[in-house]
């Protein structure tokens, strides 16, 4: 049984020579597929969920096409593409998040801090309370305002 092991494992080795084999857009395409095919076993309730089991196919079949390819250009230039992509849709949410972040600071320092934006660079300035009328000097550029504290 050993023997015959590791003959197979020779073999699949040799068949996957020069092939491309497997990366970040397979790892995507293949968790895509799993979720599609589970919201399948839902078509009961809807039954158009019932059309998405052919979307599934479709992309285990470009995966294995994918995994199995001798074209490395070809993938390289699809794996440059979807990096490219998901770079843009984690900047996006980096985005949100971070609005978000700074809307919770700024939510637990209301009592000790108001916050100024300056009229010419539109720079958030934060201001310890407390101190009446004061002259906000914008760190960015340098322009003077009066806010009240």
């Amino acid at each position: 049984m050993r023997k015959f092991l590791q003959n197979f494992a020779y073999k699949i080795s040799r068949f996957m020579a020069g092939r491309y084999g497997n990366d970040e857009l397979n790892r995507f395409l293949n968790i895509a597929t799993l979720v599609v095919l589970i919201l399948t076993f839902f078509q009961r309730l809807w039954p158009p969920l019932g059309y998405l089991y052919y979307l599934g196919l479709a992309l285990l079949i470009y995966s294995i096409f994918r995994s199995l390819s001798k074209n490395r250009n070809a993938r390289l230039k699809e794996r440059a593409a979807y990096l490219k992509a998901s770079n843009s849709v984690k900047k996006f949410f980096r985005k949100i998040k971070g609005f978000f972040k700074i809307q919770t600071r700024r939510f637990k320092e209301r009592k000790t801090y108001k916050y100024f934006t300056c009229p010419t660079c539109k720079t958030t300035i934060r201001v310890p309370k407390g101190h009446g009328k004061v002259q906000i000097s914008c760190p960015k550029c340098r322009t003077t305002f009066v806010g009240k504290t």
